[in-house]
C-alpha cells in the first residue's frame, strides 16, 4: 500500500507540473473574486463583472444576507480534457467546492454556453455564506432560479425556464412536498435517477413559485426568516403563507399549467464601483498555480463521500458504491455513507451478514435514520432474525409515508413467526389500513390466514 501511495502521489505531482508549466495562467480580480484562466484574461472579465453584478443584486434585493467579504477563487480551464482530472462527477462542466484553505468555483471553460452553470455554482457559494441553513430542495431551487440572471441596462430579469425542468414535471407525477422537503445529501432518493430528476425539477418549480408568483413572492422573505429561526420547511410555509404543503402543492399544479411562467424584474441597486472597474490583472507563477490546483485534488474519505453522493445524483449506482466503499475503508464516520454502502451492497447481491453490520454502524452514529432502520429490519426479517427486526422496528418512529406499509407488515410478519399471535394480528390489521394496492392487500390476507392457521385453539380467532 505504501508503494502504491507513492506512485499515486508521483502521478499527481506530474499532473500539477504539466498544468502549471505548460499553461500560462493569469488572474483577474475585483478584490474578493479571483478568476484564474489559461485563456486570454480579457475573456474572463465579462464573467468577473457578471459575478460582481449578481452579488450586488443579491445583496440589494434578496431576502438573504450576502457577505461580500468572503473570498472566492474561480478556476477556468480551456477544455474538458484539462478540467476532467478535477471534476467531481462525469457529467458536470462546473462545481463549487470548499477546501480547508479556500473556496472554489471550478469551470471547464469560459464558453458562453456554460454561463448559466457558472451562475448556478456561484449562487451556491453566495448561499453558503447567507447565514441560513437551507434545505437541499431550496438550495438547488434557488441556484437554478438565479442561474437565469440576465442584465439589460439597469434592470435584471430572473426566472426564465431552465432547460428540461418543465418537460420532466409535465411527464412525471410530482413528489409530495413533505417528501421533497426531506431529501438531503445521502437520501435514498439518490439511488433512483428518475426520482432525482423529478426532485431537482420540482425544487426549481416550487422555488420559482415562491419567488415569482404574485400570490407568494411578497411573503417569501418571511419564509426565509422562518428558516433562519431554525424552522423546518413545513412550518415555514404555515408561518409565512398560512398554507399546508398539500395546499401549496395544489397551487403548484395550477402554476405549472400556465402557458408561461412569470418573470421577476429587479432594478440593479446603486453601489460604490470598485476602484478599477476593469478588474486587476496579474500573472500567476507556476508554484502558485500548482498549489492552487493541488488544493482541488480529492485525497481523503471526505472527498470519496462527496464523489459518492455526486455519483448517486447522476444515477451511477456502481460508481457511488465504489466511492462509499473507499470512504468506509478510510474510516469515514459519515452515517449516510455507511447506509448507502449497505443499501448499494444489498442491491448488488452482497450477503446480508456483510450488509447488516454496516447498517448497525450507521445507526450507532445516527439513531434517527428511518430508511436505514427499516432496511435493517427488512434484511433481518428476511434472514429469519425476527427479534432483531422487531427491535429495529420498535425504534422506527417516523418512516416515510411510502414505507409505512412495509414497516407495519414486517412487524406483523415477525410477530407471527415468533408465535406472538395477538401482536401479529393487531399489526396485520394496521397494515391492512396502510395497503396501497391489490398486491399489498393480498399480502395482508395471506399473512392473516397464516396467523389464523398457526394460532393455538385457545386463542380467539379473527
Amino acid at each position: 500500500m505504501r508503494r502504491a501511495g507513492h506512485f499515486i502521489f508521483a502521478i499527481l505531482i506530474c499532473l500539477l507540473a504539466r498544468a502549471s508549466e505548460n499553461a500560462r495562467w493569469s488572474r483577474v480580480s475585483d478584490g474578493s473574486i479571483w478568476i484564474y484562466t489559461e485563456d486570454d484574461p480579457a475573456q474572463a472579465l465579462p464573467l468577473l463583472r457578471a459575478f460582481s453584478q449578481f452579488r450586488n443584486v443579491m445583496a440589494g434585493t434578496s431576502a438573504f444576507t450576502i457577505n461580500d467579504l468572503t473570498r472566492l477563487k474561480v478556476i477556468a480551464f480551456q477544455s474538458e480534457a484539462e478540467f476532467s482530472p478535477y471534476r467531481l462527477n462525469a457529467g458536470s462542466c462546473a462545481f463549487y467546492q470548499q477546501t480547508h484553505t479556500s473556496e472554489y468555483v471550478v469551470l471547464q471553460d469560459l464558453a458562453a454556453g456554460h454561463r448559466e452553470v457558472a451562475m448556478h455554482e456561484f449562487t451556491h457559494f453566495l448561499l453558503a455564506h447567507s447565514g441560513v441553513a437551507l434545505p437541499l430542495w431550496l438550495n438547488e431551487g434557488l441556484a437554478d432560479f438565479y442561474s437565469t440572471f440576465e442584465v439589460s441596462g439597469q434592470r435584471v430579469t430572473l426566472g426564465a425556464s431552465v432547460e428540461g425542468r418543465l418537460q420532466i414535471l409535465r411527464s412525471h407525477a410530482l413528489l409530495p412536498l413533505e417528501s421533497l422537503f426531506r431529501v438531503a445529501p445521502g437520501s435514498s432518493y439518490y439511488s433512483d435517477p428518475e426520482l432525482m430528476a423529478v426532485f431537482y425539477s420540482e425544487s426549481w418549480a416550487v422555488t420559482h413559485m415562491l419567488m415569482a408568483s404574485p400570490a407568494y413572492s411578497a411573503r417569501f422573505p418571511d419564509f426565509v426568516s422562518a428558516l433562519k429561526q431554525g424552522r423546518e420547511s413545513v412550518d415555514g410555509l404555515k408561518m409565512a403563507f398560512g398554507k399546508t404543503p398539500a395546499q401549496v402543492q395544489e397551487d403548484l399544479r395550477a402554476y405549472l399549467d400556465a402557458q408561461h411562467l412569470p418573470l421577476l424584474h429587479l432594478q440593479i441597486p446603486k453601489v460604490q464601483p470598485p476602484p478599477d472597474e476593469s478588474g486587476s490583472l496579474a500573472a500567476v507563477s507556476p508554484a502558485e498555480m500548482a498549489s492552487t490546483l493541488g488544493d482541488l485534488i480529492p485525497s481523503n474519505f471526505t472527498a470519496e463521500e462527496t464523489l459518492g453522493y455526486r455519483a448517486l445524483e447522476r444515477g451511477h449506482a456502481e460508481e457511488a458504491r465504489a466511492h462509499f466503499r473507499l470512504a468506509v475503508e478510510r474510516h469515514s464516520d459519515d452515517p449516510n455513507a455507511l447506509f448507502y454502502l449497505a443499501h448499494l451492497d444489498h442491491e448488488a447481491g452482497v450477503p446480508a451478514k456483510q450488509v447488516l453490520p454496516l447498517l448497525d454502524r450507521a445507526l450507532a452514529l445516527k439513531p434517527d435514520m428511518p430508511d436505514a432502520r427499516l432496511e435493517l429490519a427488512l434484511l433481518a426479517a428476511n434472514e429469519g432474525e425476527f427479534a432483531r427486526a422487531l427491535a429495529a422496528l420498535q425504534k422506527l418512529t417516523a418512516p416515510r409515508p411510502e414505507n409505512a406499509f412495509a414497516a407495519v407488515y414486517t412487524q406483523a410478519y415477525c410477530h407471527a413467526h415468533l408465535e406472538q399471535f395477538p401482536e401479529a394480528r393487531a399489526a396485520a390489521e394496521r397494515a391492512r389500513t396502510l395497503a396501497r394496492n391489490e398486491r399489498d392487500r393480498a399480502q395482508v390476507t395471506e399473512l392473516m390466514q397464516f396467523i389464523a392457521q398457526q394460532m393455538p385453539l385457545t386463542e380467539p380467532r379473527p
